[in-house]
């Protein structure tokens, strides 16, 4: 059944209005949602998602877009729900995320969006912002994932410590580049690192004229580096601060990421909501680009479009009439080739698929859509090669398949029924 409700959905472009939707988003769960959206099976869901692409629409015409991008965090929430160690960065993108619920919400709060948006209205203000959570990681770190010196009184002093012993370090070895009597035992007048200690390059043959740890030498042997000996103590210090700077940022880290476990649940729940009300402005934003309206829905079989355009033809699209259900229930097209028809055909089970999902139409007023159980296609020429199949064969065979499934409360589209023979066979 999934292959058959793919075949429609590419015959009749429904995967290519879906990508339109996902240029709009900001998250990776609105664009999820856009790129995996089907029609809706009772009333009263397309009803709401309706009215809710109306509301976004609402607010889009006189307002800018509450949504801010975000990055994906669920698997940083997996991890961290399973005891897991998150590094900075990824507290930095959960603490991006908070903030950008925290704008959200408050865009909500206001009576604006409250008019315009009561049901959108009610969804973001479900939001938990957890404000002691991102009060922590704000204060632990910064924008680029670095833990702040401020994220401990211990971790501030221990910053404070290697600063002074790198500054005393630093004094100490420009001594010995401006004493004279070490000019010419220094290959040259500059300070270098080796193992991450700072070291003097020193010649080969005055080795004994300056005491200390020679850490390396050059491919030629000709010069040493070597770090002097009133240096080396400091040096120790420095790298003692360096392992408990360390262990106090991992234990930060550590601290933060148990925080982040403890409400995985809430922030779950949070991306949930986010990227549904991504996803529903995405169709706003899509509404407004195509100049689209709000269909009125019908409990009956009434399917009437008043000058539709078929949204992926921009400015090149014919508006079309198209009406059936009430008196009639079946549709005869005829015409010369390149009159239109297929592009007619498409255009109304387009419409029918993308009202059902909770999306506006490229229409006037007055269009009308009833609820289909099922919208069933034979529109082009899909051989099947694998099967050997002929364009007739084909087109037999997605037939068959309609007439096995399709009911009352079904919408048919055949194009060019019995082409693909003899023309006397396919009559």
């Amino acid at each position: 059944m999934q292959k058959k409700i793919d075949r429609v959905i590419r015959q009749l472009e429904f995967d290519k209005v879906r990508g339109k939707l996902v240029r709009y988003t900001c998250s990776p769960w609105g664009a999820e949602r856009a790129l995996s959206l089907l029609p809706f099976k009772t009333y009263d869901e397309v009803e709401r998602a309706q009215k809710e692409t109306s509301e976004a629409c609402a607010i889009l015409r006189e307002s800018s877009s509450p949504m801010s991008v975000v990055k994906e965090i669920r698997q940083i929430l997996g991890r961290a729900e399973k005891g897991g160690f998150l590094q900075g960065e990824e507290l930095r993108l959960i603490g991006d995320f908070l903030y950008a619920l925290q704008k959200l919400k408050r865009s909500f709060q206001k009576d604006f969006f409250q008019k315009k948006a009561p049901l959108l209205s009610a969804l973001a203000l479900e939001i938990d912002l957890l404000p002691h959570l991102y009060q922590a990681i704000e204060r632990a770190i910064d924008k680029d994932g670095s833990v702040l010196d401020k994220a401990s009184p211990k971790l501030f002093s221990l910053r404070r410590k290697k600063i002074n012993l790198q500054e005393r370090i630093q004094e100490r070895m420009e001594r010995y580049l401006k004493d004279p009597s070490l000019k010419k035992v220094l290959q040259e007048l500059l300070i270098t690192i080796r193992n991450n200690r700072y070291v003097l390059p020193l010649k080969q043959e005055y080795r004994q004229a300056l005491p200390g740890i020679v850490h390396d030498q050059s491919a030629s042997g000709a010069t040493l580096f070597v770090e002097p000996l009133p240096v080396v103590e400091l040096h120790n210090e420095l790298q003692q601060a360096k392992k408990e700077e360390e262990i106090e940022i991992e234990r930060i880290l550590r601290e933060l990421s148990s925080a982040v476990a403890a409400e995985t649940e809430s922030l779950i729940r949070s991306v949930e909501l986010y990227g549904y009300l991504d996803f529903t402005f995405s169709k706003g934003h899509y509404s407004l680009e195509i100049d689209a309206i709000e269909p009125r829905l019908n409990k009956d079989r009434t399917l009437k479009i008043v000058q539709g355009r078929h949204p992926l033809l921009g400015a090149r699209a014919v508006p079309v009439d198209f009406h059936i259900g009430d008196s009639f229930q079946t549709l005869v097209i005829t015409g010369p080739n390149t009159g239109g028809k297929t592009v007619t055909l498409k255009t109304v089970g387009l419409f029918v698929l993308m009202a059902q999902s909770g999306m506006h139409l490229p229409a006037a007023i007055g269009t009308e859509m009833p609820l289909y159980n099922g919208v069933y296609v034979d529109i082009g020429d899909e051989q099947n090669i694998e099967q050997s199949l002929s364009t007739f064969s084909g087109h037999l065979n997605n037939i068959i398949e309609i007439l096995k499934y399709a009911g009352s409360k079904s919408l048919v589209l055949l194009d060019e029924l019995g082409a693909g023979t003899d023309p006397q066979e396919g009559a």
